[in-house]
């Protein structure tokens, strides 16, 4: 079984079972995060929302995250991507005029120049060769287009997590232990997580996300080379969920401040950050 087979049973499973549209980037408190990325980004280049969101390609579009996101833009042209025809169907269902097939994102069956924006979302680990996708969004967008992805597994915050929990020292001040603990399961078993809750096959589950299973994430400078090997202009580096956030949901205000701090403080916080997404200008 290869990775593309794993994920159209994985995901083909989710969308049949309705647990797909359940994940935690759907609840509103995210949903409204991703959304302020792209209004921070367009102020920050001052960019014309319009302008980019011309002719939007969505890789993995799933059952269309991202077509929820940006819709709001009055979006011209959308064209969404998936491998997994159970995840284009709920997209169909809920979004039933807009462009969805069925297409490998390592092979987009696109001319160059044909977008002013890709994006992807919960993507890029689940893929063989990261690269490849790279080297296709840079081919397929237009000069100045911009290419978006999201919600990428920190590798580094996976490295510090385990450093943390092999440490012999007691610390003053700490309350996380649990958290620790939840978290090196879910970055390093993350099949064991899916079997508990769906009954999936953990093997599945593994190799569905090789960049999860074999190397614990992605390198935040490994990505922002790649990117720039390729082409790219300026890449802008956006880290999101620190280590213990959830456990603030209840004082979303103390939740803001940290979170604020943390993002102000750069690549010095990084390890942190349990995933980051990316805005890349060709």
């Amino acid at each position: 079984m290869d990775t593309i087979e794993a994920n159209q049973i994985i995901h083909g499973q989710l969308a049949r079972m309705g647990e797909y549209d359940k994940s935690p980037h759907f609840y509103p408190e995210n949903i409204e995060f991703v959304k302020s990325l792209f209004t921070n980004f367009f102020d920050k280049l001052l960019l014309g929302p319009q302008s980019v969101l011309s002719d939007c390609l969505d890789l993995g579009c799933g059952t269309g995250f991202m077509y929820h996101i940006l819709q709001c833009h009055d979006l011209d042209n959308y064209v969404g991507i998936d491998i997994t025809e159970d995840m284009l169907s709920v997209c169909r269902q809920k979004y039933p005029k807009i462009s969805l097939e069925i297409a490998n994102a390592e092979d987009l069956p696109f001319s160059e120049h044909s977008f002013s924006i890709v994006t992807s979302y919960s993507f890029l680990d689940h893929l063989d060769s990261p690269v490849k996708v790279i080297e296709e969004a840079y081919r397929v967008l237009k000069e100045g287009g911009v290419f978006y992805s999201g919600l990428i597994p920190n590798a580094e915050f996976s490295f510090n997590l385990l450093s943390a929990s092999n440490s012999s020292g007691q610390y003053l001040w700490n309350s996380y232990e649990h958290q620790l603990t939840r978290e090196i399961k879910a970055m390093y078993n993350n099949g064991a997580v899916y079997a508990e809750m769906y009954g999936f096959d953990a093997n599945i589950l593994q190799q569905a996300e090789p960049q999860k299973t074999q190397h614990h994430g992605l390198m935040i400078d490994d990505t922002i080379n790649q990117l720039k090997e390729v082409g790219f202009k300026r890449v802008l580096i956006c880290p999101n969920w620190f280590f213990g956030q959830g456990l603030l949901k209840t004082n979303l205000e103390q939740m803001k401040v940290v979170d604020n701090f943390l993002k102000s403080l750069g690549p010095v916080s990084r390890a942190l950050f349990k995933y980051y997404d990316f805005f890349a200008v060709k």
